[in-house]
C-alpha cells in the first residue's frame, strides 16, 4: 500500500521530469450546445469564445500547444486525438485567429447536427 502511495506521488514529478504533456481541456465544455458560425464548407466554429473550438466531422475540436483534442459532446469529455484523425481541414486553419472570432454573421442557435437530431427523439 505504501509503495503505491509513494508512486502515485512520485509519478507527477517524474512526468514533468520528462516533456510535459499538454493536460486534458477539462474546463472547456458549454452548458448547452453552442451557437456554430460557418468557417468553410467542412468546419464551423464556435464563434466570441476565448477558446478556438471546431465542429468537423460530427467532433467538437479544440488545439493546445499542437495537440489537438476531439469530443463527441459539447459538455465535454476531451480526449487526446491521433494525428491521423485531425481532418486536413482544420490542420489548415490558423487557429488563434479564431478564439474571441466574431463572423461576419454568425448561424444564431444553430446546433451540431447529431446533437440536434436527438432532440427530436
Amino acid at each position: 500500500m505504501r509503495t503505491t502511495l509513494a508512486l502515485a506521488l512520485l509519478l507527477p514529478v517524474l512526468s514533468l521530469a520528462a516533456a510535459r504533456p499538454v493536460p486534458l481541456p477539462t474546463e472547456v465544455y458549454f452548458l448547452s450546445p453552442p451557437n456554430l458560425a460557418r468557417v468553410n464548407d467542412a468546419v464551423q466554429a464556435v464563434p466570441n469564445n476565448p477558446e478556438a473550438v471546431f465542429y468537423c466531422q460530427q467532433w467538437y475540436w479544440l488545439q493546445r500547444r499542437g495537440t489537438w483534442f476531439r469530443t463527441r459532446s459539447s459538455a465535454g469529455g476531451w480526449a487526446i486525438a491521433e494525428k491521423k484523425d485531425v481532418p486536413r481541414e482544420l490542420t489548415r486553419l490558423n487557429v488563434s485567429q479564431y478564439r474571441k472570432w466574431t463572423p461576419g454573421a454568425p448561424v444564431a442557435g444553430r446546433e451540431a447536427p447529431h446533437l440536434a437530431s436527438s432532440k427530436k427523439r
